[in-house]
């Protein structure tokens, strides 16, 4: 099984490559992030770990001012509105329970200075999505709905 898993290993890393830089091109140097709205709570999520790995580590994607100073000692951390309504990130990756939260999530009028939700850059993705999970799976269907949402949008 060692043969295998390092032939996924590489079929991985050639797949994140090409990806990388088409979405790269798409985007230039604007960052991303991704976001966990659960129980009306706002969580970011590690810069090395789950979907930070994939999308600043694997993608090479700029970080918000937001994730760049937080404290990282959990995979996803509790993050204050007040923190959110400065965060500097150009596109959203938003995990919620249910289809279709994404509007309620940033509706309160302090969240339309973050250029993401006012330049309609917010993507949603459910629990159900791999975004919440690692693996060669989980990892791969990020890169693809990174790809869709800033490159095929």
């Amino acid at each position: 099984e060692e043969e295998a898993a390092k032939e996924k290993l590489v079929e991985y890393d050639q797949f994140a490559e090409e990806k990388k830089e088409e979405i790269k091109q798409a985007i230039v140097d604007e960052a991303v992030v991704a976001l966990w709205w659960f129980d009306n709570t706002f969580y970011v999520v590690h810069k090395e770990k789950s979907s930070g790995e994939v999308l600043y580590q694997d993608l090479e994607l700029n970080a918000p001012n937001l994730v760049n100073e937080m404290d990282q000692s959990e995979n996803w951390a509790p993050v204050s509105l007040e923190l959110l309504a400065e965060m500097d990130a150009d596109h959203i990756f938003l995990i919620t329970s249910e289809a279709g939260e994404a509007e309620q999530a940033f509706s309160e009028e302090v969240f339309q200075n973050i250029p993401a939700v006012k330049n309609g850059n917010v993507y949603e993705y459910t629990m159900k999505d791999s975004w919440l999970y690692s693996g060669y799976i989980a990892n791969k269907q990020m890169i693809e709905d990174v790809y869709e949402s800033l490159v095929q949008k």
